[in-house]
């Protein structure tokens, strides 16, 4: 049996989902005040545009390749495992790795050394998790596979650099992302 009633209506013009191809999920989830939220957001500079304008600094981590290129100057690095990715705190050395031999795509250098921003791809649903992105400020020298992406921060200075995990980790942003992203969230 299923049940409705007037709480379950949502109204909206249809060319407009046309136009928005997240508005399906806006209202799947949420009314018209979400509506209004993320339209109200979206006028605010994006991530993209504060961090990457040019669209040429946000990287992922190399690839493990059995036929390819040889590790090269990637070997003097220790590889972060990405099981071992956490939002913040100490970094866990003692499970650093040795990298591959052979990689594809290592990437540039500058995005393992140096001040950057990291983000480990997807999102974290564990119990405690509770739908967290899993972004950190780093300084420290090591490599890391194509599961994280990075964002050099040298350009936009340390301190800026260190306010957008924050703002990563935020209830607003989490929700923003939950009622625009196309797979976060179908699980339920």
């Amino acid at each position: 049996a299923v049940v409705l009633n007037r709480a379950d209506l949502r109204l909206a013009i249809q060319a407009e989902y046309v136009r928005d191809e997240t508005l399906w999920k806006i209202y799947w989830w949420g009314g018209h005040r979400d509506e209004a939220l993320i339209t109200r957001l979206r006028l605010e500079q994006s991530f993209q545009q504060i961090l990457d304008p040019e669209g040429t600094r946000m990287r992922v981590g190399f690839q493990e390749a059995s036929r390819k290129d040889p590790a090269g100057w990637l070997k003097k690095f220790r590889e972060f495992p990405t099981n071992s990715f956490e939002r913040y705190g100490v970094l866990p050395e003692d499970d650093f790795i040795a990298p591959p031999t052979r990689v594809h795509r290592r990437r540039e250098r500058n995005i393992y050394e140096g001040p950057r921003l990291l983000i480990k791809r997807g999102i974290d649903q564990g119990v405690d998790d509770g739908g967290r992105i899993a972004a950190r400020f780093e300084t420290e020298p090591f490599c890391f596979r194509d599961s994280i992406h990075c964002a050099p921060a040298s350009d936009i200075g340390v301190d800026k650099a260190k306010i957008v995990p924050g703002i990563l980790w935020s209830s607003l942003v989490r929700y923003y992302l939950f009622l625009t992203s196309g797979t976060w969230g179908l699980w339920h």
